[in-house]
């Protein structure tokens, strides 16, 4: 469930034959002075997304029985239990992102169960000084975690194909790349987000030092059914993986391959100036 931080984005974004958030069920908090770097990114993406009021303490909160009740068809026969479901949250009433400290954090109550709030962590920030980004530790998190989440949310609103299911789509999806995934989950070190200091969000999968550059070049253009062009230069290697729109804006989330603190890494970012940023802000010595 950890991997939650991705259907939040998303929950964010689902428009076109689906509603908007309806007033009630989505409310951000006002940034405080010393907002930290992922904390002002994530108030001022729900604030541009639409959201109105203000929550006492959340950064994100979520009232999704009201949604359910003023849009139904959001839900069923809409995305949005897959969408929650990717994460394990299909049966959440509430759900809010909190930073308490260093641990980013989500509250949630399930709806037909009397059991109280759930409280689990979604990643820790690692403290350093003047290296000029945050980088926000995923635990227990795998690539192939990440890419079968958002492979369901992506089927889920994806309405290209009417002749199968979403369900079914992703299931032929997720079976066809299954070895794959197992092996890239194998040689991954670790999982962060990391966000520059002038607000440019990246999410940064490790490997093994044994791993080749070129091993997860391919792994990438196979988990992307894209067609792959990709862009060299001298310390990395980078491609689109193909356009999205999110509330009216395209996107072209673009994969950076290439080393970080003498690991491979791949940098997924929402653009591939973003991308490029986070890698570069990673590969780069600070400058003090």
């Amino acid at each position: 469930m950890r991997g939650v931080i991705l259907a939040l984005m998303l929950l964010l974004s689902v428009r076109g034959a689906h509603a908007d958030p309806p007033a009630g069920s989505f409310a951000v908090s006002e940034l405080p002075e010393n907002a930290s770097g992922l904390e002002r990114l994530l108030v001022d993406v729900a604030a541009g997304l639409g959201a109105e009021e203000s929550a006492e303490e959340a950064l994100i909160e979520f009232d999704l029985n009201t949604w359910r009740s003023a849009a139904p068809d959001d839900f069923v026969p809409g995305p949005m239990n897959d969408i929650l479901g990717a994460v394990g949250l299909a049966d959440a009433r509430t759900l809010g992102v909190f930073i308490l400290g260093d641990e980013l954090r989500i509250l949630w109550d399930r709806r037909m169960r009397a059991e109280g709030k759930q409280v689990f962590v979604i990643a820790s920030r690692q403290s350093a000084v003047g290296i000029g980004y945050e980088e926000w530790i995923l635990a227990g998190v795998k690539p192939g975690r990440i890419v079968r989440a958002l492979a369901r949310m992506w089927f889920a609103i994806d309405q290209s194909d009417h002749s199968v299911s979403s369900w079914a789509g992703f299931d032929r999806y997720a079976r066809s790349r299954s070895s794959l995934l197992a092996s890239v989950d194998r040689a991954c070190d670790s999982v962060s987000l990391v966000v520059t200091g002038d607000g440019v969000l990246g999410l940064v999968i490790e490997f093994e030092r044994g791993v080749k550059l070129e091993s997860l070049a391919r792994a990438v253009d196979h988990v992307v059914p894209t067609e792959p062009v990709w862009t060299e230069t001298a310390k990395r290697n980078h491609r689109v993986l193909g356009a999205v729109l999110i509330r009216g804006t395209e996107y072209e989330p673009a994969a950076v391959v290439g080393h970080v603190s003498e690991k491979p890494a791949v940098v997924l970012g929402l653009r591939a100036e973003d991308a490029i940023r986070v890698y570069g802000s990673l590969s780069e010595p600070a400058v003090e």
